[in-house]
């Protein structure tokens, strides 16, 4: 493992109004409808859309041996509506720490 940081760029193109798009990863109340995969919800979707603000994301998935919750935090490094939104991303615990994230 090297300390040389990877980065993952994701482009996609979609038969609907960029601010339909826009709002769908912006807009905590839309994003929880339709982020994650198959047999998971979204409890919680905070997010601060400005450069510098925050976001923290949580997955749920519910079997009947138990819960699982996946947590994530990050920070927004670009908006620029409607068309540019680059945030970090990483695993962290329900309250976010320094040392949790």
């Amino acid at each position: 493992m090297s300390d040389q940081q990877s980065w993952v760029k994701i482009k996609r193109e979609f038969d609907a109004p960029i601010e339909d798009v826009w709002a769908m990863w912006t807009d905590p109340e839309l994003f929880k409808k339709w982020y994650g995969p198959m047999g998971m919800s979204v409890p919680t979707a905070e997010m601060d859309v400005v450069v510098g603000g925050t976001r923290k994301v949580c997955m749920k998935m519910t079997s009947p041996e138990r819960t699982m919750s996946m947590w994530f935090t990050g920070v927004y490094k670009e908006v620029r509506r409607p068309s540019r939104l680059v945030y970090t991303e990483s695993m962290c615990t329900e309250s976010p720490t320094r040392n949790s994230c």
